[in-house]
């Protein structure tokens, strides 16, 4: 990488009527949709800069970019947007002293960002009561030259689009947005923070929100494309690789067949994620435990991870350990659907069998991640100091009962500075009593591992909320992205060596989504690599369960659902078209094995693919991702059917329907 270059950014701000001026509590990013505004350099208070801000001029943002040794640069974008708005970024370029200035709507707060194909900066900008603030910024690392990322715009026929506005933000830093405008070959070379999204939008064309990160490197080309080219028909050779490469795969089956294992579970991989496009496909639930058994008894893992309530998993994964306890009463005190289902006490009973006899170092885990419902958790960490310190267990009791009280009590704690300080305290010196080799050998290494990972989980907790009050609910995402990361690896570490399967929805297993926020897949491929082997499921027609919140429904029914195959080009249509007449109960396809070309093209862009969540509400645009890069490898369950309840998983309708 060539020699690191500074920018400085120096910004006046004058307001005339933005004096007790109100800014939004929770920031949010910009909306897609409104239009930028590009001012010219030097735009007098009256400019008019678009629709980004036509409405609010009052304010004038004025100052210099420059290098590190105080030299201007000119040309540089400076993107400036209300701190908390709502409204896209009014863009202004530098000219040859390197100064811009530019009319704003009035606020209290201003993000102003510089970027450059050398480098990025960033400053917070405050008006107060009128008078000038003046802000230097120094960044001290910014890439320059190769190590700027580069990114094609596409125009919905496909052909470079030059001269085009592009904007980019970062998915962890929310709120703020950088700019660059592409070459005439439709190329834009720029360094901006290592991860988030990047779009466009003018009169003619609107693209897709393309996310980026830790699997795009220096040199790699991210493609920004028009939103109408997402009705493009993939390319003839996807359906001709597909029917070649795909191996087919039956959750009913009683071992893994090899080209599925190659495919989906990896000897060298630590973590396999495996997802789910919908929690209601029974298929993904019989599929998923015939990858798991294969993990357990062939790649020696010996923790699963579901993305469920971690307190109310522990009674499960002490069925699954010991064979004490009830496993229905466990799932139905869950009070999750999802996971109250036939399929999933199947696999349970599977863990039973496979643990017993074993000796305790050598027993599968099941725990819960990215979920927690703090009654549990907090009673259990209780329960483990009244065992093991017997006179500190009514002062655990007294600082962690807020968090047994209903939520809006314990974020009331959270949102305060001094109950958070104390709660923080608490559970540090909660953490150090029952980390003592006397603790430990009072609780036991399994007990006390799990302990451990209680109180991760309660501090994860209370972090993500807290960033999702304070900081609005981008940064909450971001929080409980790394908090799900953290839990997987905090439990594959203490119980498992390093290693687990875990069982989540695809929004949360792929590496990336369509906002660049929130993705816990994200996270642990930043920190495990190629270690990280993320599985994406997928099913083109069928039925699945959720509740049914259509129009006209009761809406607290879980019930099955009918869903046909979209005819809106999509990956589950391209996915039916090359599997054809043959109807397999699912195929997979490892996309680190697409051929160069056109092929390998189409999976590297986004396209549609369908999310279901607890709930429906009717046919909707499927979120965007782009496939090969969420994802090492694709399940397709051609027909898919739903979940089957047990006795205590039913939610039927409260209330007739109207």
């Amino acid at each position: 990488m060539s020699s690191l270059t500074s920018l400085f950014v120096a910004a006046f701000l004058t307001c005339a009527a933005c004096a007790g001026s109100a800014t939004p509590a929770l920031p949010a990013p910009p909306v897609p949709g409104a239009e930028p505004a590009l001012a010219a350099p030097g735009a007098a208070d009256d400019a008019r800069p678009g629709a980004a801000a036509s409405d609010h001029v009052g304010a004038r943002l004025a100052g210099r970019v420059v290098n590190a040794v105080n030299a201007p640069v000119p040309g540089a974008l400076v993107a400036v947007a209300v701190d908390g708005g709502q409204r896209a970024p009014v863009v202004v370029e530098t000219d040859g002293d390197g100064a811009f200035a530019v009319a704003v709507e009035p606020a209290s707060h201003y993000l102003v960002t510089a970027t450059t194909r050398a480098g990025h900066a960033e400053v917070r900008a405050s008006a107060s009561g009128g008078k000038p603030a003046a802000v230097d910024l120094r960044l001290d690392s910014v890439a320059a030259g190769d190590g700027a990322l580069e990114f094609e715009v596409v125009d919905d026929r496909g052909a470079p689009r030059g001269g085009q506005l592009v904007f980019f933000s970062g998915s962890t830093a929310p709120g703020w947005t950088w700019a660059a405008r592409s070459d005439a070959a439709g190329i834009a070379r720029v360094a901006v923070p290592d991860e988030g999204i990047a779009w466009f939008e003018d009169a003619a064309h609107r693209s897709v929100p393309t996310a980026y990160g830790p699997a795009v490197g220096a040199g790699d080309r991210i493609v920004v494309v028009a939103r109408a080219a997402l009705n493009a028909p993939p390319p003839t050779q996807l359906a001709a690789w597909v029917a070649d490469a795909a191996a087919e795969v039956d959750g009913a089956a009683a071992a893994l067949p090899p080209a599925v294992a190659a495919a989906v579970a990896d000897a060298d991989a630590d973590i396999v994620g495996l997802g789910a496009s919908s929690p209601g496909v029974g298929e993904y639930f019989a599929l998923r435990a015939l990858i798991t058994r294969f993990l357990v008894a062939r790649r020696g893992v010996r923790v699963v991870a579901w993305e469920a309530p971690w307190g109310a998993m522990l009674a499960l994964d002490r069925y699954v350990r010991t064979g004490r306890g009830d496993p229905a009463a466990a799932l139905a005190a869950m009070g999750w659907w999802s996971w109250d289902v036939v399929e999933a006490r199947a696999f349970i009973d599977w863990l039973r069998a496979f643990n017993r006899g074993r000796p305790p170092t050598k027993r599968v885990h099941l725990v819960g991640v990215g979920a927690v419902r703090t009654r549990l958790e907090t009673d259990a960490v209780v329960a483990a100091i009244r065992d093991c310190a017997p006179g500190r267990g009514a002062w655990a009791q007294a600082e962690l009962a807020p968090l047994r009280d209903p939520r809006p009590k314990a974020e009331a704690l959270i949102l305060d500075v001094r109950g958070w300080k104390r709660y923080g305290a608490a559970l540090t010196e909660l953490t150090t009593l029952l980390s003592t080799r006397a603790a430990r050998r009072c609780l036991g290494s399994p007990r006390a591992a799990l302990v451990e990972s209680t109180l991760l989980a309660l501090r994860s907790a209370a972090r993500s909320r807290r960033a999702d009050l304070e900081q609005g609910p981008l940064a909450g995402r971001a929080a409980r992205a790394r908090a799900f990361a953290d839990e997987v690896l905090a439990h594959a570490d203490r119980l498992g060596d390093g290693r687990a399967v875990l069982w989540a929805h695809n929004d949360r297993v792929g590496r990336a989504n369509v906002d660049g926020v929130g993705a816990a897949g994200r996270e642990l491929a930043s920190r495990l690599g190629s270690r990280y082997r993320p599985v994406g499921f997928a099913f083109g027609r069928g039925r699945f369960r959720a509740y049914d919140r259509r129009p006209g429904q009761p809406g607290d029914a879980v019930v099955p659902i009918e869903f046909p195959l979209p005819p809106a080009p999509c990956l589950a249509t391209s996915l039916a078209a090359a599997v054809g007449d043959k109807q397999p109960v699912a195929v997979a396809v490892d996309l680190r094995r697409a051929p160069a070309g056109p092929v390998r093209s189409h999976l590297a862009r986004v396209r549609r693919m369908h999310s279901l969540g607890g709930s429906y509400r009717g046919p909707a645009e499927p979120p965007l991702v782009a496939p090969s890069a969420a994802f090492d490898a694709l399940v397709f369950v051609p027909a898919a059917t739903p979940t089957t309840p047990t006795a205590t998983g039913v939610r039927g309708p409260k209330r007739p329907a109207p």
